[in-house]
């Protein structure tokens, strides 16, 4: 992304950077706040954004810290939010078109220090960072959401479950109005229709959300965006989301941490049957087949051999492989719903076709 300077802005050596840097965390640890603030605006009135957030980046970490505890002087208060305000802005600007970052910190790193600048901000840092994340391309918004969405979860709901429970749920209550602004920025434009559309149509944006709930056991903020996950009336099934659904039943709903809470379930059950609808009748190449097999890949293949023996047509075959592992895929993912009477309402007229081969009790059925 490009900026557009109010006056030129001038070079820096590595070698100028390290007193400057040391210079602004000293001032900051020993509340030299007026130190701070002189120099961070004759650097971000003077300097390149990328090269301000590198040189600031530690001292920032201990001016937030100091503001989220309360510790700014009233007297100072007003301009260090505004520092703060301005750095997250560039912080944001420079995770680029594509969801990465820039500078020396790792981007574990900046996603957090952008979830405390977020959380210090209050109301303003959701405004910005929207803001922000309306402009990203598709790819930038499919890989900066989840990792916000993590990093806010962290640096947030971490500290509010070490304090009161009013604390807690006030803060609780905080973070699902900040998730609130992050989803509602999942939009890209249809480069056809010209039309905005919902990243949470895409099922590999939409697990990574919920994998990243799962990590912090967020179930409130899990709940608020699958909400908003099943109010979308159509849902990408293409092929290939089994790559993404697959781990994400594994992940969610294993023996020893299991995940599944009523909203996730409702979900799960509905992405199932959205892939048992599009399985489509027995291609013909099949018909004399009388055991389809577990789904697993060894299996396929066995059926496959057969096929090709017996002189099957290649487009057959393919048709056949095809259904096969969309067959595979279904029966994988009806073996996470926990009850059979769930599975047998979901797959209805398939049930014939793929309750023999559904596991019993805790048994999972093979990955296709």
């Amino acid at each position: 992304m490009s900026r557009e300077p109010d006056a030129p802005r001038r070079r820096i050596s590595h070698e100028q950077r390290a007193p400057v840097r040391q210079t602004m965390s000293e001032a900051v640890e020993s509340w030299e706040w007026e130190v701070f603030l002189v120099a961070w605006d004759a650097l971000n009135n003077a300097v390149r954004p990328p090269v301000v957030l590198s040189i600031c980046w530690s001292s920032m970490e201990l001016l937030v810290n100091q503001l989220r505890d309360g510790q700014i002087d009233n007297g100072y208060k007003e301009r260090v939010k505004k520092a703060v305000r301005d750095f997250t802005e560039n912080a944001i600007k420079h995770l680029w078109k594509d969801g990465r970052g820039s500078g020396e910190a790792t981007m574990g790193e900046q996603y957090r220090l952008i979830a405390r600048c977020i959380y210090v901000c209050e109301e303003e840092g959701t405004k910005l960072f929207r803001k922000r994340m309306c402009s990203f391309q598709e790819i930038g918004k499919k890989k900066a959401i989840p990792a916000m969405l993590d990093a806010v979860a962290s640096e947030w709901l971490t500290p509010a479950l070490e304090s009161s429970q009013a604390e807690a749920d006030r803060i609780q209550q905080q973070i699902i109005e900040g998730i609130d602004e992050l989803v509602k920025a999942s939009t890209f434009r249809n480069p056809i229709t010209g039309l905005n559309v919902s990243l949470l149509k895409n099922i590999t944006f939409a697990s990574n959300l919920i994998l990243a709930c799962r990590r912090h056991r967020c179930k409130d903020i899990g709940s608020l965006i699958l909400s908003k996950i099943r109010d979308e009336s159509a849902i990408d099934v293409k092929t290939n989301a089994f790559t993404w659904l697959i781990p994400f039943a594994e992940a969610v709903g294993t023996a020893d941490d299991n995940f599944w809470f009523e909203p996730l379930l409702d979900f799960w059950i509905e992405r199932t049957a959205d892939f048992a609808e599009k399985l489509g009748p027995v291609p013909q190449a099949l018909w004399a087949c009388e055991d389809f097999g577990d789904g697993s890949i060894e299996s396929r293949k066995e059926i496959c051999f057969v096929l090709e023996a017996a002189g099957v047509p290649l487009v057959d075959l393919k048709a056949a492989k095809h259904w096969l592992y969309r067959r595979a895929g279904v029966l994988f993912l009806t073996q996470a719903v926990p009850s059979d009477p769930l599975r047998r309402e979901l797959l209805g007229d398939l049930w014939p076709l793929l309750a023999p081969y559904l596991a019993v009790g805790d048994a999972i059925a093979r990955a296709p």
